[in-house]
């Protein structure tokens, strides 16, 4: 589908993806290679990147820890 939106000419923006994507090195390599960024969730069984052409030091984000308050006023914590 991402591949197919770049095609129709669709402005390019964040990919979000649950660990279903996230999990999944193939397919974070081929977002990368689109030339887009992206936030995944991602479970503790994830082992890494799959090696190929679009990946680099350069185009690797640090990991941030992120805030946010909730609906109820408490403030939720990922990181």
């Amino acid at each position: 589908m991402i591949e197919r939106a770049i095609a129709d000419g669709l402005p390019a923006g964040l990919v979000l993806a649950d660990s279903a994507y996230g999990d999944n090195s193939e397919f974070r390599r081929r977002v990368r290679c689109e030339g887009l960024g992206y936030a995944v969730g991602l479970t503790p069984y994830d082992h890494g990147v799959a090696p190929g052409f679009c990946w680099d030091a350069e185009s690797v984000t640090p990991w941030r820890s992120v805030i946010w308050p909730t609906p109820s006023g408490e403030v939720a914590f990922a990181g």
